[in-house]
């Protein structure tokens, strides 16, 4: 949770306010960090990770890599929209591949299909779902994150989501919470 200090009775101009959330989350440490301090209670687990390279610790190192370098057995890469690289097109169809920095094989879940076959899922102990996201829940993501919890329930696979800041939920939170939203957000 972040707390802000009103500095003031006056209202402040709002891009002050959005410093303030920003830097009070510098402060918070996004869940994929605090999950490579957990890498022995995933010592004997085969885990699936659904990834992009938006994906990263907050010191900049890409997920997959870190997680890999702090003892997570991975064994399978998921990708969403726009490909393990993110930097494919919208809605362009993205193959299956071997990730060049893991060597390891790369299911894309906005090829053939959107959701994961029972093959795929085969052999994975836990699936982990790391895909960066700003707050506007009406993406692709959500959906291949829905999917991928859906085939998990199916396969009786356990699903974990270290989610980070959200920086505009907390700005719009921020926002809310001051009477300047009525009807947007209204679940942030």
């Amino acid at each position: 949770m972040i707390h802000i200090k009103r500095l003031s009775s006056k209202r402040q101009p709002l891009f002050f306010r959005f410093a303030i959330n920003f830097i009070a989350m510098e402060s918070i440490l996004p869940g994929i960090d605090q999950l490579c301090l957990q890498a022995n209670s995933f010592k004997y687990k085969r885990v699936a990770l659904v990834t992009n390279n938006a994906a990263t610790t907050s010191g900049g190192k890409l997920s997959r890599t870190a997680l890999m370098e702090a003892g997570f057995p991975i064994v399978r890469l998921f990708s969403p929209e726009h490909g393990l690289s993110a930097k494919g097109d919208d809605g362009a169809y993205q193959a299956h591949h071997i990730d060049k920095v893991t060597q390891l094989p790369v299911v894309s879940l906005y090829g053939d299909r959107l959701v994961p076959s029972q093959q795929e899922m085969s052999g994975i102990d836990c699936v982990i779902y790391d895909i960066p996201d700003v707050g506007c829940r009406f993406y692709t993501y959500l959906w291949t994150m829905t999917y991928v919890m859906e085939a998990c329930a199916a396969f009786n696979i356990p699903f974990m989501w270290p989610t980070g800041p959200i920086p505009v939920a907390a700005i719009s939170a921020n926002q809310k919470a001051h009477g300047w939203m009525k009807h947007i957000a209204l679940h942030l």
